[in-house]
């Protein structure tokens, strides 16, 4: 964890296995899984996270998701949900208003027992990190925080949204491997 979580230039993966060595039929855990994901991940680039590619229109995972995306919809936006593959999905995309096969910002809602989770919150440092790399622009929303305000939260999310609008193409690499090509 601290070598792939922590390594500046490069990190040298050595494994006497291979990612297909690994059956994520017959385990129950998620370390393994995540292994043979980063294994693979390793081997291929970001070609690897492309092959599984889903997206779900309506496929919130929780009732907080829904209200982040009623909110967000009821203001005009687009979007898709678990947008990615395995252990990269983003909870949240926001599609860009014209060229509707790019994303221009995805948005992660983390509920309380994320929160309190040291090892779920460590995990995702990396994936994070991952998804930055591909080109996401990433937003971080806290179920506590929109319950507490949410028309703070709110504001501050579209706030978001729009800055990457205003800067998208600019600055901002295009987002590979995670594109809409229905």
């Amino acid at each position: 964890n601290v070598a792939i979580t922590r390594g500046k230039y490069n990190v040298k993966l050595v494994g006497s296995i291979l990612p297909g060595d690994i059956d994520v039929n017959r385990i129950s855990s998620e370390g393994p899984k995540l292994l043979k994901g980063y294994m693979d991940f390793a081997i291929h680039g970001p070609s690897a996270l492309g092959e599984e590619k889903e997206e779900k229109m309506k496929g919130e995972d929780s009732a907080f998701e829904k209200s982040v995306c009623h909110f967000l919809e009821s203001r005009g936006y687009s979007l898709a949900t678990q947008v990615g593959c395995s252990g990269y999905r983003i909870d949240i995309a926001v599609r860009h208003p014209v060229f509707k096969d790019q994303y221009i910002m995805g948005i992660e809602c983390d509920g309380v027992s994320y929160h309190s989770a040291r090892t779920a919150r460590e995990r995702d440092r990396l994936r994070w990190e991952m998804l930055e790399a591909m080109g996401w622009n990433l937003y971080h929303i806290w179920s506590a925080d929109w319950v507490i305000d949410p028309q703070a939260k709110g504001k501050e999310l579209v706030d978001a949204i729009e800055k990457a609008l205003a800067g998208y193409g600019q600055d901002q690499k295009a987002i590979s491997g995670l594109q809409d090509h229905r």
